[in-house]
């Protein structure tokens, strides 16, 4: 990547489009590594231009060309699950499904475009919950490079806690508003 020079950046915001278009590599590894190459501010600036690229052309491409595209571009069962997580919700509610850990954003970015999600809140949800999720990532990327051992030490420690919270609290939000709820069998004779 360094001997891209001048070019390494455009590499990001290429490599970011194309991941978030085709995802052949995990969404965290481009910010991740944005961050440790160029630092917490010029990181974020490459990653939040591929990002908001790659995530406003999944959304037209779901908009303009439907569910038959989109289905061969990520899978059918991701884009079932994302349409699931979205179809239907009140739009605090896909906010927050974007907010939950291990759930499809890029197929949730397509699915927004497929189910006509109106522009204004998806934009929305691209600078409230994608950016500053890939913000968190970036500012890792660059501690492994300018931070000390303690200070990583320390961030790590209030990292893990602050995922495992928001982790338990995602799922708390997930069980109780996204899965499917399955009906009560009651004893027999009632």
């Amino acid at each position: 990547m360094k001997r891209l020079g001048p070019w390494g950046p455009l590499f990001i915001v290429f490599f970011h489009v194309a991941q978030i278009v085709l995802a052949p590599v995990p969404g965290h590894v481009i910010p991740l590594t944005s961050g440790y190459l160029y630092g917490f501010f010029w990181g974020a600036v490459y990653d939040a231009v591929g990002l908001l690229l790659g995530t406003l052309l999944v959304y037209f491409i779901g908009l303009k060309f439907g569910r038959p595209v989109v289905a061969k571009l990520v899978g059918a069962d991701n884009l079932q699950k994302a349409e699931k997580y979205i179809s239907g919700k009140r739009i605090l509610l896909v906010f927050i499904a974007f907010a939950l850990p291990g759930l499809p954003k890029d197929a949730m970015c397509y699915a927004c475009g497929i189910l006509k999600v109106p522009f204004r809140y998806y934009l929305l949800i691209l600078l409230g919950i994608r950016i500053p999720g890939d913000l968190f990532v970036i500012l890792w990327g660059g501690g492994f490079r300018f931070f000390d051992t303690k200070t990583l030490i320390i961030g790590g420690i209030a990292s893990v806690i602050g995922i495992a919270l928001f982790w338990a609290v995602g799922l708390w939000i997930k069980r109780r508003w996204f899965d499917e709820k399955k009906p009560s069998v009651g004893r027999e004779g009632e």
